[in-house]
């Protein structure tokens, strides 16, 4: 399920709520250490999961996450071309665990 943040207005000032947008096909995969390794040489320290999916839905970071099993999906890296053929793209994702809402 991909999930929206929605800014909502309070009287305590703004709020994040996430919104589901729609529930697409994946593949989730947990990263081993050498997959974490090849990522913080790209830079990104905190990847957990790569989430396998068909090409199209815009996920800017920081404005959507993924629900899987149970489990919260924040994109930290700009999805990639998977084959270099425009169907598949791979995105990396850290694990939120402490989740509010």
């Amino acid at each position: 399920m991909i999930e929206r943040a929605a800014i909502t207005h309070t009287p305590g000032g703004q709020e994040t709520v996430w919104v589901e947008d729609r529930a697409v096909w994946a593949a989730v995969v947990q990263v081993t250490a050498s997959g974490v390794a090849r990522y913080e040489q790209a830079g990104y320290s905190d990847v957990t999961h790569e989430v396998f999916m068909r090409a199209g839905p815009d996920l800017p970071l920081g404005k959507t996450r993924l629900r899987w099993d149970g489990s919260t999906l924040e994109p930290v890296a700009p999805a990639r071309d998977t084959e270099n053929r425009g169907r598949f793209q791979t995105i990396a994702c850290r694990e939120i665990t402490d989740i509010i809402n």
